[in-house]
């Protein structure tokens, strides 16, 4: 029996070298995990996985639910998810051992290093510093339409990004920017002649043994244990295809990991980048991508503003930082179709919590965070599922009746319009890619990047998406004063001008 107890015990340890586990009796894992069971009933997620850990230690690193639903497979804390922008502190982190290595300075002008990088206004890309990259203040809103569905290369995309209109000036406001995090990851590739890639194994994966980490869907599937995407609709839970035009966007959203290598992500932020006594980034530099430098703003304000326990957020490099209940917290999401993720630590208390969802959009991750943080800290329990689901209702009537408005102000040209044969043809944008319209039976059909639509005739030139994704979306046809058709208007981002798409 001693013998026994002895290998137990040495198995014990040999798991955790990396990080210490708890005793139980620190924090409550049987009412956690009832509360955690009801919560995913409650936001009808198919799968979770939890990590916390606090003084150094982990207190619990689990799964709960499935990671694929019709096969009824459990998530275990070795389950592979994507974390989608939860990666951009990955990149981040990147740049800030090339700045301790003294390739870079946060403060270099992006074309110092970058000669073909270019944006729409000349002054902003001679005065657009690295840092500028990476705390969303570029002037550009998202143009997520440019890269998302593409399959066009990384240095392709960054190419095209001076072709886009800014709608704000240069460090004026925050606005989230994918496209900027992207040209991040490429330039650290280029200035070390390399790949964002492989830097994120050389500084990140391999110096503090995330083994179990990839950066592609394909290597997920590769392994015997990765979760499966779904998402809510028509009030089901559906599951839906990968997400796997993540090439070049990678360097902004395309990390996979499991709860237990997250943790060591954390933990090397808490221990201010060390890692079993060796330095793995400079403390300088770290505390740089932990400190605010914007005010922030969109869809988490949106969020968090209704609430006297958040303060209103800012953001680092690749963090939101703000005050959750008197505690500095530091945190980012991580949206990609049919997964949601969340990272976060408060380094005032030790403490920090990951979690992984297989569901898209889904606030269980904050939920489910905040409750652990107010258990760590003994604080009055909120009932955080309850009033975030109670925003996101009212967000959702809020977003339909404005939906109705613009319906019913919209202004239709009367009239059949040209010849659905005259309106065939392939339509090019410089950022964007192409457009493809073709007839079939008597109807008019448009391929864009990968989705593909009917399209329904709404009056004149002017026509809807049926199918997709973008089903609603309407798109216009343009003259010139001769009468010929020469390109498509399209709304592809809110805030700048419809996107011209111009005929071959």
């Amino acid at each position: 029996m001693r013998t026994r107890s002895f290998l137990i015990l040495f198995l014990i340890l040999t798991i955790v070298t990396a990080v210490n586990i708890l005793p139980k009796e620190k924090f409550i894992i049987d009412k956690f995990e009832k509360y955690i069971k009801a919560s995913l009933m409650e936001w009808d997620v198919p799968g979770i996985a939890v990590g916390i850990m606090y003084n150094g230690y982990i207190i619990l690193g689990k799964g709960y639910g499935y990671r694929d639903l019709e096969q009824k497979l459990p998530v275990n804390r070795y389950t592979l998810f994507p974390i989608g922008s939860s990666s951009k502190a990955f990149t981040s982190f990147v740049v800030g051992k090339l700045v301790d290595e003294k390739l870079l300075d946060w403060y270099d002008p992006v074309k110092m290093h970058l000669k073909d990088f270019e944006l729409y206004d000349p002054w902003v890309t001679e005065n657009f510093r690295l840092v500028d990259l990476l705390i969303h203040n570029s002037g550009l809103p998202r143009h997520d339409l440019v890269w998302y569905g593409s399959d066009r290369s990384r240095e392709e995309l960054v190419k095209g990004i001076k072709y886009l209109k800014n709608n704000k000036g240069l460090r004026t406001s925050f606005q989230y920017q994918d496209l900027m995090y992207m040209t991040a990851g490429y330039l650290s590739g280029q200035v070390k002649g390399s790949t964002w890639e492989e830097l994120i194994k050389e500084y990140i994966f391999t110096p503090i043994e995330m083994e179990g980490s990839n950066i592609s869907v394909e290597e997920s599937e590769k392994t015997d244990n990765y979760a499966l995407p779904y998402v809510e609709k028509d009030g089901d839970i559906t599951r839906i295809p990968f997400y796997r035009e993540m090439k070049a966007i990678g360097p902004a959203g395309s990390i996979n990991s499991n709860i237990y290598d997250m943790l060591k992500w954390v933990k090397l932020q808490l221990d201010k980048g060390m890692w079993k006594g060796k330095r793995v980034i400079s403390e300088k530099n770290l505390k740089k991508i932990h400190t605010p430098h914007i005010v922030a703003g969109e869809t988490i304000v949106e969020i968090f503003e209704k609430f006297d326990e958040i303060s209103y957020p800012t953001y680092g490099l690749g963090w939101f930082i703000n005050h959750y209940r008197g505690t500095n917290l530091i945190h980012h999401g991580g949206n990609i179709d049919g997964f949601s993720a969340l990272v976060t630590f408060v380094p005032e208390i030790e403490a920090g919590v990951v979690i992984l969802t297989n569901k898209g959009s889904n606030l269980l991750t904050y939920a489910t965070a905040f409750h652990i943080y107010d258990k760590l800290r003994g604080l009055k329990k909120i009932d955080w599922n309850g009033r975030f689901k109670t925003v996101l209702e009212e967000r959702k009537k809020r977003k339909a009746l404005e939906a109705k408005k613009a319906m019913e102000n919209k202004k239709v040209e009367e009239g059949p319009g040209d010849p659905y044969n005259v309106l065939v043809g392939t339509y090019n944008n410089p950022a964007y890619g192409g457009i493809v319209i073709s007839q079939k039976e008597g109807k008019l059909f448009v391929k864009f990047h990968k989705f593909e639509s009917s399209l329904k005739h709404a009056g004149g030139n002017d026509f809807q998406l049926e199918m997709s994704d973008m089903k609603g979306l309407e798109i216009k046809f343009i003259k010139n004063s001769d009468g010929n058709i020469t390109g498509i208007s399209a709304p592809l981002q809110q805030g700048v001008d419809n996107i011209i798409f111009t005929k071959k």
